[in-house]
């Protein structure tokens, strides 16, 4: 769905330098990413759910 996305954002547990990375194991391609955010620790959606937690 990132093709037709207006702002495409990828969720990355670490941001490594360019080329490290080996091409056929990255699934959306960089000229559809406009953001990277990096998260060290993401939460798990199942442990979401189960707390209850929603988004507003």
């Amino acid at each position: 769905m990132c093709t037709a996305a207006n702002v495409t954002i990828v969720q990355a547990r670490q941001i490594v330098p360019v080329g490290t990375l080996n091409p056929e194991n990255i699934i959306t391609p960089n000229v559809f990413v406009d953001r990277i955010v990096e998260v060290t620790t993401p939460l798990i959606e199942s442990q979401l759910i189960a707390k209850g937690a929603s988004y507003p």
